[in-house]
């Protein structure tokens, strides 16, 4: 027959079974957590971390395509009309010689009081260009003569005019010696090209620049058609054609210089 005693060792052995028994069936419990609101707020804030420092930017990206042009925008309101403007002054011009010697035209915008003076060119000594080319001093000027020969122009004669258009001549009156210069034959008293022609004091020469079936020799003429002579204020040349039919020319350029 069994007894039954209630100690304090049999009550402390029954406390012990049943708390191993309960922690046991905890620690085999399971909890999933599948939503923030599921933790405590003072948790969850505990369970956040600080966000980390920015990383270095990246390497820039390539260009794009370029788009479609846009559709054109609509046509804009007419602006306002502009403001009409003041009117211009009239410039007033009247002869004035208070500040010209030769005299003179006033120029002034109406009421401005700021008058502009254009003045007169004074005369040159004796009254304008001088009477005769000063001597050393040279005068320069081109000469073209030409012809066309439908037939039979073979030793035809072909006139060209110089003119002079301040006289030349020396102390004695007399007029510049007259000289035909051909391409690239310079003399003593003709040393200048086409390019650049001049002459000696006391004569006239004449520089071929470009010739077409001309006919040598040159013949010089004066005012009273002298032959071998030349004016004070020019002259003529003759050639005669050196072709049956066809072109015949003459271009050249002159020099003079007096003496």
């Amino acid at each position: 027959m069994i007894r039954k005693h209630v100690t304090f060792t049999n009550v402390t052995l029954v406390l012990v079974f049943v708390f191993a028994m309960s922690g046991g069936a905890l620690a085999a419990s399971k909890y999933v957590i599948t939503s923030t609101k599921q933790i405590k707020p003072s948790v969850l804030k505990q369970l956040q971390g600080k966000a980390g420092p920015a990383g270095p930017a990246g390497p820039a990206g390539s260009a794009g395509e370029k788009g479609a042009p846009g559709a054109p925008g609509e046509k804009g309101a007419p602006g306002e009309a502009g403001k009409a403007g003041t009117n211009g002054k009239n410039v007033v011009a009247a002869p004035d010689s208070s500040d010209c010697k030769a005299g003179g035209t006033k120029f002034e915008v109406e009421g401005s009081g700021k008058p502009e003076h254009v003045c007169n060119g004074e005369a040159a000594a004796g009254g304008g260009f001088p009477e005769t080319l000063p001597a050393g001093k040279t005068e320069t000027g081109w000469m073209q003569s030409a012809k066309y020969w439908p037939e039979s122009g073979f030793g035809q004669e072909v006139l060209g005019v110089i003119s002079i258009p301040i006289p030349v001549e020396n102390a004695a009156h007399e007029p510049p010696t007259a000289h035909y210069v051909p391409l690239k034959e310079p003399t003593a008293e003709c040393p200048g090209s086409a390019e650049k022609p001049t002459a000696t004091p006391g004569n006239l020469c004449v520089y071929e620049r470009s010739g077409e079936n001309v006919e040598l020799p040159i013949k010089f003429f004066n005012g009273k058609f002298e032959e071998e002579k030349i004016s004070p204020d020019g002259g003529m040349i003759s050639f005669k054609s050196g072709i049956t039919t066809g072109n015949t020319g003459l271009i050249a350029v002159w020099a003079v210089t007096a003496e």
